[in-house]
């Protein structure tokens, strides 16, 4: 006796988004709905492309632990120094240094802004050493010879000459700093800036230095804005490198300490940081044209279905841009995440001959870009 294996017989005809089924088992033919229908697709796979440049900020040579280096003697973010008359007086900015072998010195700020002509001074120990008008974003630096130090506590004065008799002026400084050739056991703490364009466009930053002479009694240690970047009893070596992550640098003003405990002695030369960002965005448009047959628009067309743009999305730039995705004469701005994306289309967009366009500022990879249409739940 024959037996019925309840094979399937699809009979390949869609109307409306129905397919009509054909069952021998049951000599019967049974409609189901479609639940989505793909109306487009396609992977475009990298859009764009990026330049990078970078910026090296060199911290010099200095000794960490004990020995002779540079110490940080004194620092100042931001101070004003003036010669005013009347009730409110100038402003002097004091401060002193207790010395062990001093050898010599340096002093650095930069001028914010200038009100008056006075000329800046500076005085060591009484001494007059600088003596000179500055003008606005100047960036002196003041050499202090051996000569003026002393073994001990050391005192400076920065202050402003009066120009006149009844004239007064006004300097603004930032990032003040004093630094001191001097033999004793120190970290060596330095300032650096990273400009706001360098964070938002960051691809990386590294510090590079070569150890000339080392006692490895305890491991360097180097931080970046209290943020540990490198911890390593290194015996002499060249190009060591450490990674900066950007969650640990700031827009604006950084601190970056080298350290040790005693007896440990590193001298460190060639120390620069590298700030790599993007430095241009090769854009490019995606511009595609496609059809839609008489079956997929009456499928959109139903009262329950909703039209969807969907698509996976990696941004080659360290933040995500905006697309602006336009389809017919409609114009939809998203804010991309990284992964996958979907968006709601309005229904009656959809037409036979369609256009679709893709604008960015980025420089990104698309893939499994869909256009679909869903009927609800």
């Amino acid at each position: 006796m024959d037996e019925k294996f309840g094979v399937v017989l699809v009979a390949g005809l869609t109307v409306f988004g129905l397919i009509f089924i054909y069952d021998e088992a049951t000599d019967g033919i049974t409609v189901e709905e479609e639940d989505e229908m793909v109306l487009y697709e396609k992977d475009f796979g990298t859009v764009g492309s990026e330049e990078h440049d970078h910026r090296t900020i060199s911290l010099g040579d200095f000794n960490v632990g004990h020995g002779r280096g540079d110490v940080l003697a004194f620092e100042r973010s931001r101070s004003s120094i003036s010669d005013r008359l009347g009730p409110f007086r100038g402003q002097k900015l004091y401060f002193d240094y207790n010395a062990t072998q001093p050898q010599d010195g340096k002093l650095e700020f930069e001028v914010l802004g200038r009100e008056g002509s006075g000329a800046v001074y500076l005085k060591v120990n009484g001494e007059k050493v600088f003596d000179e008008h500055l003008v606005s974003t100047s960036n002196p630096e003041i050499e202090i010879d051996e000569e003026h130090l002393r073994h001990g506590v050391n005192e400076f004065e920065l202050g402003v000459n009066r120009d006149g008799i009844f004239s007064g002026s006004e300097y603004v400084l930032e990032d003040v700093e004093l630094r001191v050739s001097d033999r004793t056991f120190s970290d060596h703490r330095d300032n650096f800036r990273v400009y706001s364009f360098e964070i938002e466009d960051f691809v990386e930053s590294e510090l590079t230095f070569d150890i000339q002479e080392a006692v490895r009694e305890e491991p360097l240690e180097i931080t970046v804005n209290d943020d540990e970047i490198y911890n390593r009893e290194q015996a002499r070596t060249t190009g060591e490198e450490a990674e900066i992550p950007l969650e640990s640098l700031n827009a604006g003003s950084n601190t970056i300490e080298f350290s040790t405990s005693r007896p440990a002695e590193y001298h460190i030369e060639n120390a620069d940081i590298t700030v790599r960002s993007v430095e241009a965005v090769q854009r490019e448009e995606i511009n595609e044209e496609f059809e839609l047959s008489g079956e997929q628009l009456n499928f959109a067309d139903r009262q329950d279905t909703q039209e969807i743009i969907s698509f996976d999305y990696r941004s080659l730039l360290p933040t995500n841009r905006n697309l602006n995705i336009t389809l017919n004469e409609e114009t939809h701005s998203i804010e991309p995440e990284t992964g996958f994306n979907q968006h709601n289309v309005s229904e009656d967009v959809l037409q036979e001959d369609n256009e679709l366009e893709i604008k960015s500022h980025g420089a990104y990879v698309l893939e499994d870009f869909r256009i679909t249409s869903s009927r609800g739940e």
